[in-house]
């Protein structure tokens, strides 16, 4: 992808040539002039979105598993059921309705639209779920005695949860930078759409332009999850090795 932000276009259709004639910024001077396309917003655009989604699916996902820690019975089965449920059924089921309740709520077309729709994470859910499972019982029963309210207790089980949290925020980006169907639903004008739809809005035009630049974005484009990967891999793997064991093995 880098050797190919520095090629022209003929070159780029030769698979045996791995290398361009010359090392010419030019593909990178005309992304950043902005002519063909705004990758500053874009980026912008697909950076808000990512978090806003993953902050908002995490702090919805903790209070739903700590709501459910606390049930008991059938109660507790059909939650987890519907928490499930929202992880197995795919987003294209719910394509039609999304856009439906989108307009009805006059936030087709608007980024908090894909915010609140994306918010909805089963994942989140039965991730934290099994992370509450790490809490040693003990503490919770000597908090319980002291009198604890479920205000204190949240804030305990968050105190003790924050690896699992960090955790999660970076999975959640991930798999939040890389999903477009919302955006493509929910979101129409250029102003609106995250990075990689726009480049998507450029490939569509008949315009003629150099391919490089859209090699050039895309190295842009891969830059925060991989910053965001770099800076969270410890507190990801520890996470996930937390929540995939067994707490009483």
């Amino acid at each position: 992808m880098l050797c190919s932000s520095f090629k022209q276009n003929h070159e780029l259709f030769k698979p045996d040539q791995l290398l361009p004639s010359s090392w010419d910024f030019f593909a990178w001077k005309l992304l950043w002039q902005g002519e063909l396309l705004d990758w500053g917003l874009g980026l912008w655009n697909a950076i808000f979105l990512s978090f806003g989604q993953t902050l908002l699916a995490a702090a919805l996902g903790f209070a739903f598993a700590f709501h459910i820690h606390f049930s008991h019975g059938v109660k507790k089965s059909i939650q987890t059921l519907l928490a499930v449920t929202a992880v197995l059924m795919p987003v294209q089921v719910m394509a039609i309705p999304l856009v439906n309740i989108a307009q009805k709520l006059n936030l087709y077309d608007h980024q908090l639209s894909v915010l609140l729709a994306g918010s909805a994470s089963g994942l989140g859910v039965l991730y934290f779920i099994q992370a509450f499972k790490r809490i040693p019982q003990a503490l919770l029963d000597a908090a319980v005695i002291d009198g604890a309210s479920h205000r204190h207790l949240f804030v305990m089980f968050f105190h003790e949860s924050k690896a699992h949290v960090l955790g999660f925020l970076l999975l959640h980006f991930m798999l939040s930078w890389h999903a477009h169907l919302l955006p493509l639903l929910l979101l129409h004008t250029e102003q609106q759409l995250p990075l990689p739809l726009s480049m998507r809005s450029l490939l569509d035009s008949s315009l003629q332009f150099p391919r490089a630049v859209l090699m050039a974005a895309s190295i842009l484009l891969i830059s925060p999850p991989l910053a965001f990967f770099l800076l969270g891999y410890k507190s990801l793997k520890l996470s996930l090795t937390a929540v995939l064991t067994d707490p009483d093995g």
